[in-house]
């Protein structure tokens, strides 16, 4: 749980309204957005 606080806060711009939970459960639209900052993201 951590870490999704940890990353909202240093993405928090890609994920203003949504969250990461929401993200991996939602249609491709969000699937791919979450992809996408998820590569980039440090951990």
């Amino acid at each position: 749980e951590w870490e999704c606080r940890h990353f909202r806060r240093l993405h928090g711009r890609y994920f203003t309204n949504r969250p990461l939970r929401r993200g991996r459960q939602d249609p491709p639209r969000d699937r791919q957005v979450a992809g996408r900052s998820s590569g980039r993201r440090p951990l």
